[in-house]
């Protein structure tokens, strides 16, 4: 194992080491900081939803990826939270539909902490019984977000514009699904994604590199393990229906105008990038979001999203509005305005500074600091690479980018509407 220090003069010392199993370990310290925190990426997540083998990609329920990350947690020695609790960490875990991330946080005992979430990950423990106790509890976690109008807007959106299944589908599964989990595709899963190769560890705050990765490769000394081949999603350009509708018990409807954007080039820039459109087109120191405002077409509920994943791009604009046909019409008419015009360069100037100036501030959150290294490892940058691209980005690029995308042909809005209104 060889340690790699990488020196910045505007944002300190990272340092990077490859156990020799193939586990990519980040460490940025900062001995100001009241906390550790620590973050093992696992490159799994729901749109993962076929399994390589032998014989070719087999289909496998909705669910699994988030029904492991619950399962990680028992041992037969107990439950690993409590273990966590004990020292004195705060721990948790999720999953996204790329990734599974296994976390925790604390003041003290750091390298027992470190100890216990890399034996966490390291081997599973899935028997007939504890699946079955387990698929009460998610599917009352799924039941939970029945009645979620965003929950259930996002998703209906993402309906409208893919076809495929493994986007469109709850990063939980369905109560359904679920009940097709055994322990047995559990341990299949495991096995193939859980492999250091696959994963990245990421720590920042108050600690120590030597000492990390001292622990790192006490248990990751064995041979390397490559990342494991996923298996490849076709998706067509074209949308699938232009509007979808759902009545829930909500006062007020809300809409969520999507564009379906292609996953292709340097996604990492055109991320940014986008960010920065969305905020040049409607952010609230727009024409816009003034006049929109003043109209009552929006309110304080109007948010943006750009929902990027490893294999599906989405541009978002959403708001509690009665007036949802004016809120769409108004969209299409600011992006069709601003392509012919131009944006304005001392906007994006401003724009820019505040973006960057927010990105050095995170350096100072530890958590935030672990969530861009992993990020970053996967999409191929360091953080301080990614940190510098926001402060160099060029206007010209921008404006480039916007005449690619938020083509209204590629959108599609979903409505949550009250119940017993019309759709």
């Amino acid at each position: 194992m060889k340690m790699e220090k990488i020196s910045s003069a505007l944002y300190g010392d990272m340092y990077h080491a490859t156990m020799p199993d193939g586990l990519h370990v980040w460490v940025y310290p900062d001995q100001s900081a009241a906390t550790a925190y620590a973050l093992l990426d696992t490159k799994v997540g729901s749109v993962d939803d076929m399994l390589p083998g032998p014989k070719g990609p087999k289909q496998i329920p909705g669910g699994v990826a988030h029904f492991l990350e619950h399962k990680m947690f028992e041992t037969p020695e107990g439950d690993v939270f409590y273990q966590f609790g004990r020292q004195g960490a705060d721990a948790n875990a999720y999953t996204s539909f790329d990734d599974t991330c296994y976390l925790f946080s604390c003041t003290e005992q750091f390298e027992q902490n470190l100890t216990t979430l890399l034996q966490q990950v390291k081997t599973g423990y899935f028997t007939p019984e504890n699946v079955e106790k387990e698929k009460g509890i998610i599917g009352q976690e799924i039941r939970m977000y029945d009645d979620d109008a965003e929950w259930q807007s996002t998703f209906l959106l993402l309906k409208s514009l893919y076809h495929s299944t493994s986007i469109t589908e709850d990063i939980a599964g369905t109560v359904d699904s679920i009940q097709q989990i055994d322990a047995d595709l559990l341990n299949q899963v495991f096995a193939q994604y859980y492999t250091p190769g696959n994963q990245c560890l990421a720590v920042a705050g108050r600690v120590d590199p030597d000492k990390v990765f001292d622990i790192c490769l006490a248990h990751h000394s064995g041979g390397v393990t490559a990342p494991p081949s996923r298996c490849q999603i076709v998706e067509p350009k074209e949308i699938v229906t232009p509007c979808t509708t759902r009545q829930l018990p909500v006062a007020v409807p809300l809409a969520c105008l999507g564009f379906k954007e292609q996953v292709q080039g340097d996604m990492g820039q055109n991320r940014l990038l986008d960010n920065f459109i969305m905020e040049l087109l409607v952010g609230e120191t727009t024409p816009f979001y003034r006049d929109c405002y003043r109209e009552g077409i929006i309110n304080e509920s109007f948010e943006t999203e750009v929902f990027s994943t490893d294999r599906f791009h989405t541009l978002m604009f959403s708001c509690e509005t009665t007036r949802y046909n004016q809120f769409v019409q108004a969209i299409y008419r600011r992006v069709e305005q601003v392509k012919a015009t131009g944006l304005n360069r001392e906007d994006f100037e401003l724009l820019r500074r505040d973006f960057y100036g927010k990105r050095v501030r995170a350096l100072k959150r530890p958590e935030a600091v672990a969530t861009a290294m992993a990020a970053g490892h996967f999409a191929g940058q360091n953080l301080f690479e990614v940190t510098d691209r926001v402060r160099h980005i060029p206007f010209e690029a921008v404006e480039q980018r916007l005449q690619q995308i938020l083509n209204r042909e590629y959108s599609a809005l979903s409505l949550i509407l009250p119940q017993g209104g019309k759709d």
